[in-house]
């Protein structure tokens, strides 16, 4: 089920990820280091069109005790109330890596890019730095290590979604945080575009 694709049914995105190394003398096995990047800090149009800077530096992120990556602006606001844009849910993201060790993560933007150059400093060094964002740009980056055999294939979720990682994240993560869910949605979405 490689590809991408939203749910229709609710406000997250899988993007789901194939890897077969290829075959290496000896049957040696090959290490892969998966990242995905995600960079937004306001879901909301309207304020970051308004007044960009608001959100860029009134921002929190970090993982969760369930392992999913929350990005928040306006943190310390009143809980969200089930509402999307008219009790602020779009003020909250997160992003969840399924059927892979969470092997480290960044949501510090500046942490994972690193000082200025041609690619993000993670992927030079091949492993997360752990940062939680507070008071900047954030962003968001699970990171997977995994060991395959030549010839063996391993396929992962990556989900990210609009609403609270403590509690909309982690009850979507739960409904549709497996390949077969994703793969009935996948049909279930492209059915619903053919109507």
């Amino acid at each position: 089920m490689p590809g991408q694709f939203a749910f229709w049914r609710c406000h997250a995105f899988t993007e789901s990820l194939r890897w077969t190394p290829p075959s290496l003398p000896g049957g040696a096995t090959r290490q892969r280091q998966v990242s995905f990047c995600e960079f937004t800090n306001q879901w909301n149009p309207y304020r970051d069109r308004g007044n960009p800077q608001y959100s860029l530096f009134i921002v929190r992120g970090g993982l969760t005790r369930d392992g999913l990556l929350r990005v928040a602006i306006q943190d310390n606001l009143t809980p969200e109330s089930g509402g999307f844009l008219v009790h602020d849910t779009a003020r909250h993201e997160w992003i969840a890596l399924v059927r892979a060790e969470l092997a480290g993560y960044d949501t510090s933007r500046e942490a994972f890019l690193g000082p200025y150059r041609g690619n993000p400093l993670v992927v030079e060094q091949g492993q997360c730095t752990g940062s939680d964002a507070y008071g900047d740009n954030a962003r968001g980056s699970p990171h997977a290590g995994l060991t395959l055999r030549p010839g063996e294939s391993r396929e992962l979720l990556v989900m990210l979604g609009i609403g609270d990682g403590r509690s909309v994240g982690k009850q979507t993560v739960e409904e549709f945080g497996s390949l077969d869910r994703a793969s009935e949605e996948l049909r279930k979405l492209k059915a619903n575009w053919l109507e």
